[in-house]
């Protein structure tokens, strides 16, 4: 079977289950930019009164299919169990109300150069070499977190500007950052550990690992979900921010998701004046 063919039969085997187990929903292959990746083919799942609903990454599936040795039989049933289980824990929740839209917006932090296509229709702004954008958040329990970008027809239908939008979700993002230490490093990212990259948002984080360790820190991009803060004289003498720099696309190429993939370059912290800047 190709490729071809697995997304189109896969599409239909979803259609016909929800419309036999789950009636209510559309279903249909679509091309939707996610984060680093430009025209993901994905299966949307929309409730025809919310619009809202789960979505199946198409070339995912059938790479996990190849790797794990799978027939479309046996990957077809496990798509079908994670439905039943997405639709019956994760409720359906429509943001139409403003202050319930105003609650749930939090910041994260992208790749500016990456991400291009995803920053002409969301309201966003510079941060360095990265963008600011904004993602609410539909669900969250202990088990899994539910959320969407926000767009800048969504913020247009909640009748909101990008400045309000920004302040309401830098205070709602200041509640969640958290800074732990690990192997001599600092990690800041946020309490739910996904999108903890924004945390380098917020001076006074920084400010108190510096303070800390009384010196300047090296501040590095590991993810989308978080930044590693380390002290500068634990690598000066050696290759310095170049080194940095090697770990970070090391890393990237190895360890971190594609959709994660936040940055290749070191950054630095003044520990006199509080500035940040590219380390040389």
């Amino acid at each position: 079977m190709t490729y071809s063919e697995f997304k189109t039969r896969m599409t239909e085997d979803v259609k016909k289950y929800m419309s036999e187990n789950h009636p209510g929903y559309e279903v249909s292959l679509q091309n939707v930019t996610k984060v680093n990746r430009d025209f993901v083919e994905m299966i949307a799942i929309s409730n025809k009164d919310t619009h809202e609903g789960p979505a199946i990454d198409v070339k995912e599936l059938w790479d996990d299919a190849n790797r794990r040795g799978m027939s479309y039989e046996e990957m077809s049933r496990e798509v079908m169990k994670r439905l039943d289980l997405t639709l019956k824990e994760v409720p359906e929740v429509v943001i139409d109300d403003l202050n319930d839209f105003k609650s749930r917006a939090i910041l994260t932090l992208i790749n500016t150069e990456k991400n291009q296509n995803m920053l002409s229709y969301v309201p966003h702004r510079e941060y360095y070499e990265f963008s600011i954008v904004y993602r609410i958040i539909v669900h969250e329990d202990e088990e899994a977190t539910t959320s969407g970008i926000v767009t800048n027809e969504m913020l247009e239908k909640a009748g909101y500007t990008e400045e309000e939008l920004y302040k309401f979700a830098y205070e709602n993002t200041r509640k969640d950052v958290n800074i732990s230490k690990m192997f001599g490093m600092y990690v800041l990212t946020t309490k739910r550990g996904m999108y903890g990259a924004a945390s380098i948002l917020f001076p006074e984080m920084i400010k108190e690992i510096a303070d800390h360790c009384g010196c300047d820190l090296y501040l590095i991009p590991s993810s989308t979900c978080e930044w590693m803060a380390v002290p500068v004289r634990t690598i000066s003498g050696s290759g310095g921010a170049a080194e940095v720099n090697e770990m970070i696309r090391e890393a990237n190429s190895v360890a971190v998701e594609e959709e994660e993939i936040l940055g290749e370059r070191c950054y630095y912290y003044d520990y006199k004046t509080g500035e940040i800047r590219l380390a040389q």
